[in-house]
């Protein structure tokens, strides 16, 4: 199954989320579902990155120039962290 994720793919944070800066980690509390994720290292930067809604390939670019690596290197890895957070009700696709 091909993953719904495009290179212009808008990602986008959902609002409903409390977001605590814990030293080197950010815990995110969904009070509605009462879930909380602890996000550090690259997935915070994601998290950072994504304060404005912002395109899949643009998200990628912004990483890959971040890690000095290239933007193919990281794609497989980026679409299946984004994949966990729309299924854990943390951002949302458009």
């Amino acid at each position: 199954m091909r993953s719904p994720i495009t290179d212009s793919t808008l990602i986008t944070r959902v609002s409903n989320l409390h977001a605590v800066d814990m030293d080197e980690e950010i815990v995110l509390i969904n009070i509605e579902r009462g879930m909380y994720y602890g996000m550090e290292k690259s997935a915070r930067l994601i998290w950072e990155i994504i304060e404005e809604s912002i395109q899949f390939n643009e998200l990628c670019n912004r990483l890959a120039i971040r890690y000095n690596i290239s933007h193919a290197m990281i794609e497989a890895d980026v679409r299946s962290f984004i994949e966990d957070m729309v299924n854990s009700g943390i951002v949302i696709l458009q």
